[in-house]
């Protein structure tokens, strides 16, 4: 019997470590890099995260070349990342090794597929990007990365999130002389520049603190929640104790009224601990219902036994 407990006891922590370990996933990573006449330079897939190179491979690009990347965002246990496990946020990120010139693409996660694709073609990236790109110089290495992250809504749904380098790209001098002979910013848009009216903010990203780690300990909660339910009972009681002697029997009446006013304190305090509105307001409705009709007489009767 001891044996068999100590093995339930070794599988639920074994169970609680890998719930713990629960991290995003990739599945069916489609990467590939075509020119704009349909020329493919580059096409590559990958069933999983795990299977792509911890360095990525570098590639020169060309000035009409598409970058292209479709995915399936899973778990590491190997489900799909649906549902409250949906990632809330997923980018691809563009930087390069001391990350002082970065560029951020949002994307999009389907909820019903858990699917997300992007593209882009090099020669219409930002003017913002291609200035950072001349300032770097000719094969100056910028890499390309998925990131995959979300909010945990309580400890059992908390996930690590993905950081995936997808491919290293960089930048001739002759493409680079091409982004710095392009037209430059009129003279109006650089006086609102200089004026504040188009600010440039750092990209930084930061993880939330969750409300459920800021929370006191479940011990501390449940002494709380038992003070507030027990402590003015007490001291009604107290307060009704000399009167006992001299209580008279309760009728049917009187007893249903008690028993609805106590049935109504007891949903309070499941409705503070965990059940839902649409259970309680309704049980609390049937509960007046019954007081009304049950123990409307027993408010005009008398509790206490008078001396004669």
């Amino acid at each position: 019997m001891m044996l068999v407990a100590h093995s339930l006891w070794l599988l639920c922590a074994v169970m609680a470590m890998s719930a713990a370990a629960l991290s995003y996933d990739t599945k069916d990573l489609r990467l590939s890099v075509t020119s704009f006449d349909g020329g493919s330079r580059l096409k590559k897939s990958f069933a999983s995260a795990r299977d792509l190179p911890a360095e990525p491979e570098t590639l020169t690009m060309e000035p009409d070349d598409v970058i292209k990347l479709a995915f399936f965002a899973s778990l590491s246990s190997g489900e799909k990342a649906t549902g409250e496990f949906l990632p809330h946020q997923a980018w691809v990120v563009m930087d390069d090794e001391d990350a002082s010139r970065t560029s951020i693409w949002p994307l999009q996660v389907r909820g019903s597929s858990s699917s997300a694709s992007w593209s882009m073609r090099v020669d219409r990236l930002s003017p913002n990007l291609k200035r950072k790109m001349v300032e770097a110089g000719p094969n100056h290495p910028f890499r390309l990365t998925l990131i995959l992250a979300s909010f945990a809504k309580d400890p059992r749904s908390t996930i690590d999130p993905l950081t995936l380098p997808l491919l290293d790209v960089q930048f001739s001098q002759s493409m680079l002389s091409r982004f710095e002979s392009q037209k430059l910013p009129s003279a109006r848009y650089e006086a609102e520049l200089a004026d504040g009216f188009h600010p440039q903010p750092f990209h930084q990203h930061t993880f939330q603190v969750e409300p459920w780690q800021t929370m006191p300990p479940k011990a501390v909660s449940l002494g709380s929640a038992l003070v507030v339910l027990v402590a003015p009972w007490s001291i009604l009681l107290a307060l009704w104790r000399p009167l006992f002697s001299k209580t008279v029997s309760l009728s049917r009446s009187a007893s249903a009224l008690l028993a609805c006013v106590w049935f109504i304190e007891v949903l309070a305090f499941l409705h503070w601990v965990s059940v839902p509105v649409w259970v309680v307001f309704p049980a609390a409705g049937a509960a007046l219902v019954a007081a009304m009709l049950g123990g409307r007489s027993a408010l005009s009767q008398s509790w206490i036994r008078t001396s004669a």
